[in-house]
């Protein structure tokens, strides 16, 4: 069930999530709107550890590396997320399901279907309004100099989690909005991106 107040951030490392998701949360705030920013993995104490074990840990098996991610979630959402969204609160997270199909399931190749599944216990059902999805090249993560481990798994790794998140925006036309880094091959200002984002949320939220 998608639930109004909750937008998400997705894209390659790299991309620009957690700027527009700042960006955005800043616009809200000055219409009065009470505004939660959080992260995933992360948002909670526990998550905030497990992050650090999933990511900074070589040599993880690839389920292993999945399990950890959606008891993160799980935890994100019962202490923080729904709470929010309950009072009424906006939720703007940096990362959420999909990012689990694209990384784990595009680049880890972890059974989608498996994925599937327990991604809908864990969230049950709980889906956000809009998802941003931030389009930049593959190359962009490769080549980052702040390296965890998904940063260090190169080019291959990173297209195959980008045609995950083509599959995604493809089945999910009304739901993820796919924004390019770049216009008529010149690369965009963060601004300019945000006055974008920011029109999508005017038009679908307080039209």
């Amino acid at each position: 069930m998608k639930h109004g107040n909750f937008i998400t951030f997705e894209g390659l490392d790299g991309a620009g999530k957690t700027t527009q998701a700042a960006l955005l949360a800043a616009t809200l705030r000055q219409s009065g709107k009470e505004v939660i920013e959080t992260r995933e993995p992360g948002g909670t104490e526990i998550g905030e550890s497990l992050r650090s074990l999933a990511l900074k840990t070589e040599g993880l098996d690839a389920v292993t590396e999945t399990l950890l991610m959606l008891a993160a979630r799980r935890e994100h959402i019962h202490h923080l997320i729904n709470p929010a969204l309950a009072r009424g609160a906006w939720v703007i997270c940096d990362r959420f399901s999909d990012s689990t199909y694209a990384y784990q399931g595009g680049g880890r190749g972890v059974c989608q279907k498996w994925l599937h599944a327990c991604l809908s216990e864990v969230e049950n059902s709980l889906q956000p309004a809009v998802s941003f999805y931030l389009d930049v090249p593959p190359t962009f993560s490769a080549h980052l100099s702040s390296k965890d481990v998904f940063e260090t798994a190169g080019d291959s790794f990173y297209s195959s989690v980008k045609k995950a998140y083509q599959k995604i925006i493809i089945d999910n036309p009304k739901r993820v909005v796919s924004i390019s880094w770049e216009k008529n091959g010149v690369r965009r200002t963060r601004e300019s991106i945000a006055e974008e984002i920011a029109a999508v949320v005017r038009e679908r939220f307080f039209k």
